[in-house]
């Protein structure tokens, strides 16, 4: 099906959430983040290449917590491109959806209200981004707390409109 590195790493990190991390591209060369010792001892395994072992990964989908088994996807031309690099210390598929929807907790706490958060996530590098009308003390202060003072990237736009300010009221 896809003969592209990147859209090739992308599924066997999607089905594989505890075993690797997001896939990224360094130096025109495709990066996919081995962070359980299982894929960690792939990358370090002798016999078989990693393409084989990423064909394998990708054909062992697993279903999620509510039993859905994803569809399989032919990823073999694409994958013989990525090369794997053990890194243990970089977050999950798993932790960074995890992460993702406690940055979104927090900027949407009503406590913030008065900031006009208009957008909250993270990037592949797990970096938090916020869009809000006003950067407040009160939410410089939680973010600080929260996050720390590294990786945030606050946009502050006073003119951009929330989503429900767009769509109006059904009264």
């Amino acid at each position: 099906m896809s003969d592209q590195p990147v859209p090739s790493a992308g599924p066997v990190a999607n089905f594989n959430p505890d075993d690797f991390g997001y896939p990224t591209v360094v130096n025109g060369v495709v990066i996919l983040p081995a962070v359980s010792a299982s894929a960690i001892a792939m990358v370090k395994a002798n016999g078989t290449t990693e393409a084989e072992q990423l064909i394998d990964y990708s054909n062992n989908r697993k279903a999620n917590a509510s039993g859905f088994t994803p569809p399989a996807v032919d990823v073999s031309k694409g994958l013989a491109h990525v090369k794997v690099v053990a890194s243990p210390t970089t977050r999950s598929v798993t932790q960074m959806l995890a992460f993702n929807d406690q940055v979104f907790d927090f900027a949407m706490s009503p406590q913030f209200a008065d900031a006009g958060v208009i957008s909250s996530g993270i990037d592949g590098n797990a970096q938090v981004h916020l869009t809000v009308n006003t950067l407040t003390d009160a939410l410089a202060a939680a973010i600080v707390e929260r996050f720390g003072t590294t990786d945030i990237v606050v946009e502050q736009d006073p003119d951009m409109m929330m989503f429900h300010d767009l769509v109006g009221s059904n009264d």
